[in-house]
């Protein structure tokens, strides 16, 4: 789990860095594959995997201005974890954040 998350970091910070990345909130590049990463992580049942990629693409959408599709994409992991809070455990700041982008 640590070097998938890890990747997934990394890659999220290549994308920021990359004007020529044609879809940054989308985390394939040079680390990671984000379809590869999703399909294992449905796999082995690792939801923790799954949010996080969650997680990183609603701040990448934001950066680039995706509010509306930052938004959706909070609302769907919200129904589809079933999660009251976008992301249980996790920090206060990213939680009023993320929650704000629904409101």
């Amino acid at each position: 789990n640590f070097c998938v998350s890890t990747s997934l970091f990394l890659q999220a910070v290549l994308n920021l860095m990359d004007p020529t990345c044609s879809d940054p909130s989308t985390l394939t590049g040079e680390v990671t594959n984000q379809t590869d990463v999703l399909e294992k992580a449905q796999q082995s049942n690792n939801t923790a995997i799954m949010i996080q990629v969650c997680r990183l693409r609603i701040y990448l959408l934001y950066l680039f201005g995706l509010d509306e599709l930052a938004g959706e994409l909070v609302e769907s992991l919200m129904e589809n974890f079933s999660i009251k809070r976008p992301f249980p455990n996790s920090g206060v700041v990213s939680t009023t954040f993320l929650t704000g982008l629904v409101a």
